[in-house]
């Protein structure tokens, strides 16, 4: 679902770009559920983050939905000594996009991380 950004604005249920799109660096982020084991019990809904930082591939996890103040997310380290992170989005018309901001969600993400090594690591994720 949408949610309330911190400056008021009404934020789209998945924002991504291939780079960086504010000042905290973030690539990704979306609202999904998180899963029983998560929380202890039933799915609730939360808004995550993913960005490179410094040589990490990080995941954010804020602690509401919406954030009409700013509110600092939990931070995660998910992979270390990444050289480069990029994103692209499959819109309905079966082109990709550098970015994504609209108010329905993509039918596919492409992740390509490349690690320190040149190796690239490259996902496809369906979504719909």
């Amino acid at each position: 679902r949408p949610v309330v950004g911190e400056l008021g604005g009404i934020l789209p249920p998945l924002l991504g770009a291939s780079e960086y799109m504010d000042e905290r660096g973030i690539n990704l982020s979306l609202t999904r559920f998180s899963s029983a084991l998560e929380s202890g019990k039933s799915a609730v809904m939360k808004r995550v983050g993913y960005r490179l930082r410094e040589g990490q591939m990080e995941l954010l996890i804020w602690p509401a939905l919406d954030q009409p103040t700013r509110s600092d997310p939990e931070t995660y380290t998910l992979l270390t000594e990444v050289a480069g992170l990029s994103l692209r989005y499959l819109d309905e018309a079966l082109e990709w996009r550098m970015d994504w901001g609209a108010d329905s969600i993509p039918r596919a993400v492409e992740v390509a991380i490349t690690l320190d090594t040149g190796q690239t690591i490259r996902r496809l994720v369906a979504l719909r």
